[in-house]
């Protein structure tokens, strides 16, 4: 086992898992009261499987930053880096715009947001605070149409790094991180090198963690 591959290892866990929670969905379908061991089985699945969310969720913003740093602090100083920020840009843009084509057919035809009061209510309550006001923030944007492309450029520039930290909004930090390498390339040559050496140590650091 140690020498198998860790993406087969990721699968052989899936497929036990998804087994697993067929089984036990198919054999506690006609009881109406759940045996113990089913439940001792979901509190412990929902507890592991919580730690591992939350692992992922505490390594994620660190990483994507300090990988964009490093990445884009490498590069900034070469002759293709605009040639290559035009065609980032061009593509998030393209994508950006097929994206929100997308969401606008489906919000059409499927009409997500048309939602009974009443149901609406009984969803937001069983949220948390921030969970709650983000599909709230959703069922609002439903009918704004293309207004939704002018709030993702308006979320690139985020007021409060932190508070962009906190809440995960990835674009924002992300945009911040192409600005923080870029300039970090045009600095002189010892605090260019020390700010190099900070970023690729803690980059290297949360990819053990």
């Amino acid at each position: 086992m140690k020498n198998l591959a860790l993406h087969w290892k990721i699968l052989i866990a899936l497929v036990l898992a998804f087994i697993i929670g067929l089984w036990a969905n198919f054999s506690t379908e006609s009881s109406t009261e759940k045996p113990d061991w089913f439940t001792n089985l979901h509190y412990f699945s929902n507890f592991f499987g919580s730690l591992f969310l939350n692992a992922l969720k505490m390594v994620v913003i660190p990483l994507v930053m300090t990988s964009i740093i490093c990445g884009v602090s490498k590069i900034g100083e070469d002759q293709d880096f605009s040639r290559l920020g035009i065609k980032t840009i061009s593509f998030y843009s393209l994508t950006g715009l097929l994206a929100v084509i997308v969401g606008l057919l489906c919000v059409n035809l499927i009409e997500p947001g048309q939602v009974d009061p009443e149901l609406r209510e009984k969803m937001l309550a069983g949220q948390n605070s921030m969970a709650g006001e983000k599909l709230d923030r959703a069922f609002q944007n439903a009918d704004n149409g293309w207004k939704g492309i002018i709030e993702i450029f308006q979320r690139m520039i985020p007021q409060n790094l932190f508070k962009a930290a906190v809440e995960g909004q990835l674009l924002g930090l992300i945009f911040f991180s192409l600005l923080f390498g870029f300039f970090i390339a045009r600095l002189p040559g010892s605090l260019k090198s020390s700010q190099l050496s900070f970023w690729e140590g803690l980059n290297t650091t949360i990819l053990a963690i």
